[in-house]
């Protein structure tokens, strides 16, 4: 919303006082204290998915692309707002599947990460809508707290 992101959900509310269910990102920085759970591959970035199939083995969807954090490091801006990639992360196995449809637009993409070789991330995230217009509000503040002011519960 005008270069603030809002995020919620289970891995959060520890850290927020009773009756906030949202926290106020500033511009610049995706999400403070990545979650295991976030896909933070940012998809719908043209530069990126180009470069990404560029890689894929499949000339048709579904595209699998292997790659690592450090390669997502280096190419995506978006990435980078993650922090740093750093030696321990920098060679994780990241697989992005990318269903594209007919118009060639993404649809479907599912991104596995390797926090530990044993048991791998998957997040799932669908794309519909492309080309409509979007109504977005920002939570109400009463619900909304600033990043800053959150514990690390």
């Amino acid at each position: 919303m005008r270069g603030t992101a809002y995020t919620s959900g289970k891995e959060y509310e520890s850290g927020l006082a009773p009756g906030r269910k949202w926290i106020r990102v500033p511009k610049g920085s995706p999400i403070s204290g990545r979650s295991e759970g976030s896909i933070n591959v940012n998809v719908p970035d043209p530069a990126l998915l180009r470069t990404l199939l560029a890689r894929s083995r499949s000339r048709t969807s579904p595209y699998r692309i292997e790659t690592t954090y450090g390669r997502l490091h280096r190419l995506s801006p978006w990435f980078r707002g993650w922090g740093p990639a750093g030696e321990v992360f920098a060679d994780r196995r990241v697989v992005i599947t990318v269903h594209a449809g007919a118009d060639g637009l993404p649809r479907r993409v599912i991104v596995t990460q390797y926090f530990r070789e044993t048991s791998p991330t998957i997040t799932e995230v669908r794309f519909t809508g492309w080309g409509t217009k979007a109504g977005i509000n920002a939570p109400r503040g009463g619900s909304v707290v600033d990043v800053s002011e959150c514990s690390s519960g």
